[in-house]
């Protein structure tokens, strides 16, 4: 029914949009959405955007972990399009 529904809007010219539209340009300006792209398990080394952290300022929660990673290093980036 959900189907029909939406082929009877699409017929007289409606465009899609809404999330499906944010994501699709959120991806194309490489910009992350904590739950879908970034979450507790990722660190910002792992989704690339560790130009943010600063690991050669005080103490913060985390610190010592992410700098053992980055001497470490891992596997690869959760997200290849974030340099």
């Amino acid at each position: 029914m959900a189907g029909s529904f939406l082929t009877r809007l699409l017929l007289p010219g409606a465009v899609p949009c809404g999330l499906g539209c944010r994501d699709t340009l959120r991806l194309e300006a490489a910009l992350m959405l904590y739950g879908n792209d970034i979450n507790q398990e990722i660190t910002p080394l792992e989704a690339g955007i560790d130009i943010f952290v600063k690991l050669d300022t005080d103490d913060f929660i985390g610190r010592d972990a992410l700098i053992k990673q980055k001497q470490e290093g891992f596997k690869e980036k959760a997200y290849r399009f974030y340099s």
